[in-house]
């Protein structure tokens, strides 16, 4: 992560904060690009009851006071030696990653003020939401992280396939690459 940030792929120097009712959601760390922005936030005070899934009951993000087209969310979960699922850190707390979509709508994600609003936390399975903790916990900041392309045309054969790789724009978390293709893939109609 520092590596990151001193290249400016990443901001994880906000110091942007919430706390409602013994709980405090932070910005853990912003990376954004021209299409994606990726946003983790670290939860502090939040006890998982044994056996739960965590969820969030209701939340928002906005970019200059307008939602995203695409938008998903979800905590940060690992296995253990069992295969059973662990949302909780060592130290107590929680990770929920954003991860939203400009589709179109914005040239860039970069320097738009972000605002994420989560309602109350909790816990939920299939659609089965219980809230634990009541919000609300708004949290707003303007990152500086990089959102810069390379853009390369290299206009080069990518082995036998008979397909070219025209060009390619690599952001700091995502590509768009433009292919020739020696024929239309079968299947497809043109419109």
């Amino acid at each position: 992560m520092r590596r990151a940030d001193q290249s400016g792929l990443s901001d994880s120097s906000q110091a942007v904060s919430a706390t409602a009712n013994g709980v405090t959601i932070s910005v853990e760390q912003t990376v954004i690009d021209r299409d994606t922005a990726h946003i983790a936030l670290r939860i502090e005070g939040f006890t998982l009851p044994e056996g739960q899934y965590p969820d969030i009951g209701g939340w928002s993000l906005s970019f200059d006071g307008e939602l995203a087209p695409n938008m998903t969310g979800g905590f940060v979960e690992e296995r253990d030696a069992d295969d059973k699922l662990i949302f909780t850190a060592p130290d107590g707390s929680m990770e929920f990653d954003f991860t939203a979509k400009a589709g179109g709508k914005w040239e860039s994600f970069a320097g738009k003020e972000i605002r994420v609003v989560i309602d109350s936390l909790g816990t939920g399975d299939k659609a089965q939401y219980q809230a634990l903790v009541e919000g609300p916990w708004e949290l707003v900041w303007i990152p500086s992280s990089n959102g810069e392309l390379l853009t390369v045309q290299p206009d080069a054969a990518l082995g036998d396939t008979g397909i070219k790789l025209i060009s390619a724009e690599i952001s700091p978390i995502s590509a768009k690459v433009t292919l020739q293709l020696p024929e239309l893939w079968e299947g497809y109609e043109r419109c």
